[in-house]
């Protein structure tokens, strides 16, 4: 229920006053060529973009998939202002995931191969999908 005497309107609502939508996704590298096109035509709408490129093997490796670490998908992402964060997912299994992040001495040496990656190829950040870590072990885990 509206209390008062009148309403006050300040003009009519238009598409420029609606909030803009800021997304950031995946590219997977399948896809790529058609997920870049995607995304430079809609580069206005885009925060950052994670292409799927690597994927952690063990504490200290890291291997590549197709077109990892490209020139030109980075250098065309931020010359539209998209920030570049790539994707790391893990091949290990449960157990060896846990093994992993359970021992402080593997975990460090994961980490830093992870800092490594980032800051050896200039990027903004890193994305970890690491969907074995649902392996219902400890809080250490976790």
């Amino acid at each position: 229920m509206l209390a008062g005497s009148g309403v006050i309107t300040s003009g009519s609502a238009s598409a420029e006053d609606t909030p803009r939508r800021i997304v950031n996704g995946w590219l997977p590298y399948w896809t790529m060529s058609s997920s870049m096109s995607s995304v430079t035509q809609n580069a206005d709408l885009w925060g950052e973009a994670s292409p799927f490129w690597y994927q952690a093997t063990g504490a200290t490796t890291i291997t590549r998939h197709p077109g990892a670490g490209s020139t030109t998908i980075v250098e065309t992402l931020r010359a539209s202002g998209i920030k570049v964060v790539p994707t790391v997912t893990e091949t290990l299994n449960a157990p060896a995931m846990a093994a992993l992040v359970g021992d402080p001495t593997q975990r460090a040496a994961h980490v830093q191969t992870l800092v490594n990656l980032a800051t050896g190829n200039g990027y903004d950040g890193i994305d970890l999908n690491y969907e074995t870590m649902n392996f219902g072990g400890t809080s250490t885990d976790r």
